[in-house]
């Protein structure tokens, strides 16, 4: 025998609903610090499926939450290169190899070099 649908709202709903907004000033729950990360890892993974406009989306959105993050500006750069955006590639790599730069991290700094060759050429 079917369970009978209930038409009554449930009080628990009710309670909800009564419930004011919080703040303007709050901070949004998307602006955490791992969601950059995710957002980057999302665009990596778009990247390699050959879906290059929502890789370029999910990493410009990183780089609204996290300015300073080499990955998405690498990988920015690399998206912008294979979609042939070669001046907007070109400014998205120099900003990852300054920012890799100031963190000394050698191999980035070897990689990004290469990869703006290759872009000058």
């Amino acid at each position: 025998m079917p369970m009978p649908i209930r038409t009554s709202p449930r009080p628990w709903r009710l309670r909800a609903i009564r419930r004011t907004p919080p703040p303007i000033t709050a901070k949004p729950f998307a602006a955490t610090r791992a969601t950059f990360r995710q957002r980057t890892i999302w665009g990596a993974l778009l990247a390699a499926e050959g879906k290059l406009p929502g890789a370029v989306e999910q990493f410009r959105y990183a780089l609204r939450l996290e300015p300073g993050y080499v990955d998405a500006q690498n990988n920015l750069g690399s998206v912008l290169a294979w979609q042939g955006k070669v001046a907007e590639a070109r400014q998205h790599l120099q900003r990852a190899l300054e920012l890799a730069t100031a963190q000394g991290n050698k191999p980035a700094i070897d990689a990004m070099r290469q990869r703006l060759q290759a872009l000058t050429e």
